[in-house]
């Protein structure tokens, strides 16, 4: 008889066994309670390891099991325990193949990146969140979407930043300086040949328009808005301090994102609306019928970067100067149910 310090799975649960015993031709397994198991019976052996205290389960009790102090395979090649440790996986080959190591690398990479090339690759065309997608529940995705972000926002800020500290290099300063020549003349003066003053006065006329950031007009016209204003200086549509000026009176206007200036849109059909109103030392989204103010929470700065004091401050300055107020919220797939949005909208109005 044999003593053991195995746990034995079978269709009425996992058992300790202590030893074993053969009756005949068959083995019997001896539990700490000394009630007996018919090897028949056990559908897999399991051993915890003494250093990570996991347990391991095979379909049959290996030599390793059989030992007082069971340690896995895993503990028992951690450090200097693993035939790899401080090498490279290229050292290593260098090490067994000598000069064909190089032509064996190169050989392997080849047969890698076509193996996992375009849609051979599981991840062609899908993210991570389409994978936790399949494999999580609702709560579980955003409980995981939400850990993810916070954790890539907390490892890339200040000096976990990989480029904090440090500056472009020459060769980098100068491929950005050769990109932007095409926009210079030997004077250094901006040059557009291909923009007339009607377009560039058309061009900042869009931009003084409500919600409309200087990313829109780039869209619209081709031409970054800095290139633009300083093209317009150039051949004297505006002066600096006039573009100085409408910039200013834009600048508020800016930052808006493309959901928020939706949302306006939307209500500017049926109500009076305000964007961009400052009440108190608060700028506030949008003022509809000088009655209730509506923000709208991006998830982001919202929820992963939340201010709950600057928060609470705004709501309760509004509340002071005798406005209501309702957050348009974006849900952790940034996604919004605009027609549940503005009934409830409505209903405020309504009760006003």
């Amino acid at each position: 008889m044999q003593r053991l310090n195995i746990l034995v799975k079978v269709a009425s649960g996992d058992y300790q066994i202590i030893c074993y015993k053969r009756k005949g031709r068959e083995t019997v397994y001896i539990t700490s309670n000394g009630d007996e198991i018919r090897k028949a019976l056990v559908s897999q052996f399991g051993a915890s390891c003494q250093n990570c205290e996991q347990t391991f389960w095979r379909k049959s009790i290996t030599p390793a099991m059989k030992r007082a102090m069971y340690t896995c395979q895993s503990c028992n090649k951690q450090g200097d325990k693993n035939h790899a440790y401080g090498k490279s996986w290229k050292q290593m080959m260098r090490d067994a193949h000598g000069d064909n190591a190089d032509n064996i690398l190169a050989g392997v990479s080849a047969h890698r990146s076509t193996c996992t090339k375009g849609a051979k690759n599981p991840m062609f065309n899908r993210s991570i969140q389409d994978v936790w997608k399949e494999k999580l529940t609702g709560e579980e995705y955003n409980a995981r979407v939400l850990s993810y972000s916070k954790s890539m926002h907390s490892a890339t800020l200040g000096e976990r930043n990989g480029f904090f500290g440090k500056k472009h290099t020459a060769k980098t300063k100068q491929r950005l300086s050769d990109a932007s020549q095409r926009y210079f003349d030997v004077s250094g003066s901006v040059r557009y040949a291909d923009i007339s003053k009607s377009i560039l006065r058309e061009a900042l006329d869009y931009y003084a328009q409500v919600s409309v950031n200087q990313a829109d007009v780039a869209s619209k016209f081709g031409h970054d808005f800095r290139t633009i204003a300083q093209h317009a200086v150039d051949v004297g549509l505006f002066t600096q301090s006039e573009l100085n000026i409408l910039c200013q009176n834009s600048q508020r206007l800016s930052f808006i994102s493309s959901p928020e200036r939706k949302l306006g849109d939307m209500l500017d059909e049926k109500y009076s609306v305000d964007r961009q109103v400052k009440i108190g030392k608060f700028v506030h989204d949008l003022v509809i019928n000088n009655k209730l103010i509506v923000e709208y929470d991006g998830y982001y700065f919202h929820q992963i970067l939340r201010n709950e004091e600057y928060e609470q401050n705004k709501n309760q300055s509004a509340i002071e100067h005798g406005y209501e107020i309702y957050h348009v919220e974006e849900n952790i797939q940034r996604k919004i149910d605009w027609q549940r949005e503005l009934s409830i909208i409505g209903e405020k109005l309504d009760g006003l």
